[in-house]
């Protein structure tokens, strides 16, 4: 007789930490939980690539940010300046329908402004690899007023 309730004992273990384990596998996921989707984020685009795009995409729009001087040494014609000091509170200005190319002098200003509109919900969004560096494309320089 001990040893048929020692046995119930064990089966009644058993089948507790059995149903615990099929239980925590059965539960529910949370409503507001999202599936195991990879965070947006941007594409790097070479010189190359990028000038297949100016030719082949109608609704591209070109986003230097590097500084006021910087842009008018040189830029790429079309290319709208928007420093990356004043991306935070001016980055609404850029429509979120477009493709957006980042662009700055050698690569690294432009992915952290690429990384940021990923942030805020832009979708269609592309570094310029290595920048103007890199660029062998055409170039536009402000010319100053003489007076």
């Amino acid at each position: 007789m001990k040893h048929l309730s020692r046995n119930i004992g064990y089966i009644s273990l058993f089948l507790i930490i059995t149903l615990l384990f099929v239980g925590a596998g059965c539960q529910q996921p949370d409503s507001d939980a999202t599936p195991d989707a990879p965070p947006a984020s941007y594409q790097d685009i070479s010189a190359a690539e990028l000038l297949t795009l100016m030719e082949e995409e109608e609704n591209l729009l070109l986003v230097d940010v590097r500084e006021l001087h910087e842009y008018n040494e040189g830029h790429i014609p079309g290319a709208f300046l928007l420093p990356l000091g004043d991306l935070e509170t001016d980055y609404e200005l850029l429509e979120r329908d477009q493709t957006i190319v980042l662009i700055c002098r050698s690569g690294r200003r432009s992915s952290e402004a690429a990384e940021f509109l990923v942030q805020q919900g832009y979708e269609n969004v592309y570094n310029l690899q290595g920048g103007m560096l890199d660029w062998s494309g055409p170039v536009e320089e402000v010319q100053p007023v003489r007076g």
